[in-house]
């Protein structure tokens, strides 16, 4: 693990698109994966990292957040804002990562979330 913690640590940073005229706060979880929150914003990693690690997909938005609240890293987004996501569902995520890195953060997660993936976001 600590491995591909050191390595997301070294080459965080998301890009984000648009303008609202809104801060971003970023903010890093115990795996070092920067999140930033900005209203009407699609997160876009950056280079490589374009793959998230899905710890549940759900239909009421309610019920992914009851998931990401049990892991610190984790947010919820609307999977139509992601191309190779089927629309219409709330997904519990992590990430961005790189692919290699991201099967590493699903064997972490995979020991509390058996049916957790890993998947190309775009």
């Amino acid at each position: 693990m600590a491995n591909w913690l050191a390595a997301v640590a070294a080459t965080v940073g998301i890009i984000v698109g648009g303008a609202t005229g809104a801060e971003a706060a970023p903010l890093a979880g115990p795996h070092g994966v920067a999140t930033v929150h900005l209203p009407g914003f699609v997160r876009v990693a950056a280079g490589e990292r374009k793959y998230l690690v899905v710890l549940g997909s759900f239909k009421k938005k309610a019920d992914a957040e009851k998931r990401c609240k049990s892991f610190a890293e984790a947010r919820v987004v609307r999977t139509n804002e992601y191309a190779a996501f089927k629309p219409g569902l709330y997904a519990c995520v992590v990430g961005p990562f790189s692919q290699a890195l991201a099967d590493e953060v699903l064997a972490d997660y995979g020991h509390d979330v058996a049916d957790a993936y890993v998947k190309a976001g775009w």
